[in-house]
């Protein structure tokens, strides 16, 4: 099985099944093997693993130049300098910009591991994420599939990102970040495919999970009440589309995950209300596969 049929794969399942298949495969590994790859580190610290193993690989780096090279190469990718023609960024610069973004990608991840870099290293890491995201609706690349063309699934780089912010240590400030990237991530139909599943499996902790749906469902309460400091009924359309939707989902699937079905059903009745009907009708899928009434697909 190929990695990328793996990935799809996994996706279907919730969070006890994937629970149980990690088990089963850690018992199933020699002692040996996993003292070689380090199994024990990477299930303690996923985000820490792979940077510690791609920094074993690589030159040592320059953490505050990397953290340079990214400001450019965002600053650029902003304007369109990859994509048109400018004197800014020369031609053949603009056909590296895959091999830099996917630079950028790991070398901030071991960037993020030095103290002083570490707050500016995650942010830029964050905004790397939202333009290539941004690269798929308009065109600042020369491909419209940036996150196939580098070679990182959308939802890696997701949990990449999650894993390094849990570090900051404020479960409230994680929770919003997480959110925050989901919107930035979706289109009107709701967030890309195994990405809320993503979300879900790593809110590790029954109290992480319900700040999550307390905040996803604060944040649908926002699109139609009267009360609005976030400003989110003076959106587009398309935009308070894309909110009802990924946080519909959010808190469709962590209800769910909880153990709490008519939870679940009421906030996708709420998000419903805001939301496009495709993305209604991926809400009604989600709790017809959980047996759950409440919701049917729209007419």
């Amino acid at each position: 099985m190929k990695v990328a049929e793996l990935r799809d794969l996994l996706a279907r399942y919730d969070a006890e099944t994937l629970r149980a298949i990690i088990v089963e495969l850690y018992k199933a590994t020699p002692a040996a093997l996993k003292r070689e790859k380090e199994l024990d580190e990477l299930i303690e610290d996923p985000g820490r693993w792979r940077a510690k193993r791609r920094a074993g690989r690589r030159r040592t780096i320059d953490a505050a130049l990397v953290c340079d090279d990214a400001e450019l190469f965002l600053e650029n990718a902003r304007e369109g300098n990859y994509f048109k023609p400018n004197l800014a960024v020369s031609k053949k610069e603009r056909a590296k910009w895959r091999f830099v973004a996917k630079r950028l990608y790991r070398d901030l991840q071991v960037a993020a591991l030095d103290e002083e870099c570490r707050e500016d290293a995650g942010d830029l890491l964050r905004q790397l994420f939202e333009v290539l995201c941004e690269g798929e609706r308009i065109y600042l690349f020369p491909s419209t599939t940036p996150f196939e063309t580098i070679k990182v699934p959308k939802e890696e780089f997701y949990l990449t990102l999650l894993t390094l912010d849990l570090r900051r240590g404020n479960p409230g400030t994680h929770v919003d970040m997480a959110l925050d990237v989901l919107v930035a991530a979706s289109d009107r139909w709701g967030a890309p495919l195994g990405m809320v599943p993503a979300l879900v499996g790593h809110l590790r902790t029954p109290d992480m999970k319900e700040l999550a749906v307390e905040k996803a469902g604060h944040r649908l309460r926002e699109l139609g009440g009267r009360d609005d400091p976030s400003g989110e009924r003076k959106r587009s359309a398309e935009q308070r589309w894309k909110v009802a939707a990924a946080m519909g989902e959010v808190a469709v699937r962590t209800c769910l995950d909880l153990g709490e079905p008519d939870r679940a059903a009421t906030l996708a009745r709420r998000a419903g209300r805001f939301m496009d009907r495709l993305a209604n009708d991926r809400l009604a899928r989600i709790l017809e596969e959980a047996n759950v009434e409440g919701l049917g697909p729209s007419s």
